[in-house]
């Protein structure tokens, strides 16, 4: 039996410039996902264009008002039908970079009893403090280890 699929959303308002980046990061893990789709959000830039041409599959929001919530929300009444109960979602920002393995340990992570998510502590380039570090938006993220601010169960 093979392991369960995992789903990547990647929510987007205006990141032609950064979406592409953050796809490959996705294409290049080491357990690849099963699929990606990026949640173009009242886009006047070609960040559904360019999520397409990098191999996402791109979901439109229709008269979204909410900002990234009612992105995803809109996105997850699309997404979630479609998966099992043992599939895993990742949510990872338009502007942030995964580093190779992360989806190989998160999935090794949430092998352990009683982790029903994994987060991660993201990198920001040139920032020092803890506190930047955990609000950098572009980003690379090893799961498995917290930020203090945003712990998560088993990590």
């Amino acid at each position: 039996m093979g392991r369960d699929r995992v789903v990547v959303v990647i929510p987007a308002h205006d990141e032609a410039a950064s979406v592409g980046a953050t796809i490959d990061s996705a294409l290049a893990q080491t357990v690849p996902p099963d699929a990606i789709f990026v949640v173009a959000d009242n886009c006047s830039d070609d960040t559904a264009a360019i999520a397409v041409a990098h191999g996402a599959r791109v979901l439109e929001t229709v008269g979204n008002t909410d900002k990234k919530a009612g992105a995803l929300n809109q996105a997850l009444e699309v997404v979630l039908p479609q998966l099992d109960g043992d599939d895993r979602v990742l949510v990872i920002d338009a502007d942030s970079l995964l580093a190779p393995e992360w989806i190989e340990t998160a999935l090794t992570v949430m092998e352990r009893p009683g982790v029903g998510a994994v987060g991660g502590l993201f990198y920001g380039e040139g920032r020092a403090g803890l506190i930047e570090q955990c609000s950098a938006t572009s980003t690379s993220a090893t799961p498995g280890t917290c930020c203090g601010v945003a712990r998560v169960s088993g990590c």
